[in-house]
């Protein structure tokens, strides 16, 4: 910057400072209009509002749905895969600890990691998600009575055949 840049700039600061300028000028958006002008003297917000954010959330809450209820099933796929006497170190891990917590545990971990990955942290997602998990959770043999022979591809047979012989919910 030259030296008469500099001065230019210094009287420009100066005069506005004084408050004895003529114009106004909007951040990004060059010299104001009269309108803008105007605001900017009465001190009101300058722009366009804000988006309330609400077309994000009902975007993003069956999203949330989802993945608290994927992140049971695959949890437990997970967990039957690689941490069960299947898995490639042979050893029931799951059996070390509780199995009633390795499968809770395995799938919460993953929900909490994907929701906030993906920004599910708001308190209606955080619910969402929730909903999701906890409905898979107690209606999984359900859904496994409407697709035995996926659910017999991924997860061990003797964990289909008790899926499949529990009372069904549904039905009464």
């Amino acid at each position: 910057m030259s030296w008469a840049q500099q001065d230019q700039f210094a009287k420009r600061i100066n005069r506005i400072s004084s408050g004895k300028t003529t114009h106004w000028t909007v951040p990004g958006g060059g010299l104001a209009s009269r309108k803008q002008e105007g605001r900017i003297a009465s001190g009101t917000r300058l722009g366009t509002r804000k988006p309330s954010g609400v077309l994000k959330d009902m975007a993003m809450m069956p999203l949330a749905l989802v993945v608290g209820a994927l992140a049971v099933v695959l949890g437990r796929w997970l967990r039957f895969a690689f941490l069960g006497a299947e898995g490639p170190l042979e050893v029931d891990l799951a059996e070390f600890l509780d199995p009633v917590l390795a499968d809770l545990a395995v799938p919460l971990v993953l929900a909490l990691g994907v929701g906030l990955i993906l920004g599910l942290n708001t308190l209606k997602r955080a619910a969402a998600l929730t909903a999701g998990f906890v409905a898979v959770l107690y209606y999984e043999h359900e859904l496994v009575r409407v697709a035995p022979d996926l659910y017999a591809a991924f997860y061990p047979p003797a964990w289909v055949s008790d899926m499949l012989s529990r009372p069904s919910i549904l039905t009464g």
